[in-house]
């Protein structure tokens, strides 16, 4: 996605009633795997029940 669709997603979840953040990660400078740990850590950090939502490779980093 777009920095403009993001943005359009974020707000939308937002009005939705959830508090979204976005993860930025090096698609091509680092393995899924590498990724995935770092997500996993982030959400280890959070507080209360987390939705994640993933479009492309960032669904793949999800999964994994």
């Amino acid at each position: 996605m777009n920095g403009l669709e993001t943005i359009l997603l974020r707000n939308r979840l937002a009005d939705a009633g959830f508090a979204p953040s976005v993860f930025h990660y090096p698609s091509m400078r680092t393995t899924l795997a590498e990724v995935a740990a770092a997500l996993a850590a982030q959400l280890r950090n959070s507080t209360g029940p987390v939705h994640v939502v993933g479009h492309s490779l960032g669904g793949l980093i999800a999964l994994e």
